[in-house]
């Protein structure tokens, strides 16, 4: 099987560290990678949606996170998990692509009474 093309690309460890977020798309896929603190200290939290909405305006149900080690190998692993996401549901991203804010609300919870 061929090599997929690489299309994330954090722009490095001390800008991530710095700055703490970036985001992203391809197609109707929208990611991000956040770096977030938590009790064994900080990590790299990636997270992947469907568009056309920010992931606060997007069901919960349909993102995607996962939590990496917080430093070199962890954000090039996070890369990579938000690549093979992209690449292992071409179908779903393809439909989220041809999705516009003009065709769906966004999603919005519930609130309490």
């Amino acid at each position: 099987m061929a090599e997929q093309p690489q299309f994330v690309k954090l722009t490095g460890f001390s800008f991530m560290k710095a700055n703490r977020h970036y985001s992203g798309s391809r197609g109707g896929l929208q990611y991000c990678v956040d770096v977030v603190d938590g009790e064994d200290g900080a990590a790299f939290e990636a997270s992947v949606w469907p568009g056309p909405y920010c992931k606060e305006q997007t069901d919960p149900a349909q993102c995607q996170t996962a939590r990496f080690a917080f430093d070199e190998a962890g954000m090039h692993a996070a890369e990579r998990w938000v690549e093979e996401r992209y690449y292992t549901e071409p179908e779903r991203w393809d439909a989220a692509a041809k999705c516009s804010i003009l065709d769906a609300e966004p999603w919005q919870q519930e609130q309490p009474e």
